[in-house]
């Protein structure tokens, strides 16, 4: 009598917490409108003002004549002529450019992984724009300033790690990774020629001469 008593009140426990055996995670977002949408992106397209992932973009200052610099070495937050001549080589393709960035930052096996990550984000971002509540305007908002970031990142990285378009456009460039998904297997580089027309094509710019019919 005490098991049968005993197995009815599990059952009947079971029954009343349908979603018990569900699973939950404590680290996943969803979510629900434009605002929240917008606000993610905030924190994971945007590069921060500081730190190592925005290295790149914090030096693109010094490839203007707005700015002197000098040999004089000063504080961790400014940048001496090494620094800068290191920034310079990743910009002009430079043989040594990933030793001579080495040398001052130690930072050059981050480049890739820091971009991908705010792609990644980016992409989770435009995957989510249809699916929450907002207005067409609101929700156009958040999508040009995606795609805009992702933009930024792909000609980043393909500036890097490509040949120069208008010297060997068939070289290899950089994975296009269009959206959110984990990947099972790695992730197959595009030519540097497919990254400029897709941004010439999503974005309806012309660079060096990659024509924008796709």
């Amino acid at each position: 009598m005490k098991k049968n008593l005993l197995l009815i009140i599990v059952i009947l426990g079971l029954a009343g917490c349908d979603n018990f055996l569900e699973p939950k995670s404590d680290t996943l977002y969803i979510p629900k409108d434009i605002v929240s949408l917008d606000e993610m992106l905030l924190g994971v397209g945007y590069p921060r003002p500081l730190g190592t992932y925005t290295v790149l973009s914090a030096g693109l200052n010094l490839l203007d004549d707005d700015i002197t610099y000098t040999s004089q070495t000063g504080t961790i937050s400014s940048y001496d002529e090494p620094k800068a001549n290191a920034i310079k080589y990743l910009y002009s393709w430079h043989p040594d450019m990933f030793e001579e960035l080495n040398k001052v930052y130690s930072l050059y096996k981050d480049i890739w992984e820091s971009h991908y990550r705010f792609i990644l984000g980016v992409n989770g971002v435009l995957d989510y724009i249809d699916k929450v509540n907002g207005t067409y305007n609101e929700k156009t908002l958040v999508q040009a300033q995606a795609y805009a970031l992702r933009g930024f990142y792909f000609f980043n990285l393909v500036n890097i790690f490509g040949e120069p378009y208008n010297y060997n456009p068939k070289a290899l460039g950089i994975p296009l990774k269009l959206n959110s998904g984990v990947e099972q297997s790695d992730i197959a580089r595009n030519t540097v020629e497919e990254v400029y027309k897709h941004l010439s094509s999503t974005y309806k710019c012309n660079f060096l001469g990659a024509d924008n019919k796709q």
